[in-house]
């Protein structure tokens, strides 16, 4: 019953949101307030974002669809 509520998709999306949100936020912060010193390319993470959710659409299929998710298009 627990595994069952932690693999539940509004868990994995708080798990997924608590990591992500203090990164980015970190990372914009870092950006701004000392633009001088920031060496990574942006355009770069941004290119691995892409090809990272494309790989993921085409490696990642969903193999029992749900109703809302065939209404959707997904």
């Amino acid at each position: 019953v627990i595994c069952r509520v932690i693999l539940s998709a509004p868990v994995r999306l708080a798990i997924i949101l608590i990591l992500v949100v203090p990164d980015f936020a970190l990372a914009t912060y870092r950006r701004v307030s000392n633009p001088e010193q920031n060496k990574i390319g942006v355009t770069a993470h941004i290119g691995g974002f892409l090809a990272g959710i494309m790989m993921g659409l085409v490696l990642m299929r969903n193999i029992t669809p749900l109703r809302w998710e065939k209404n959707l298009g997904w």
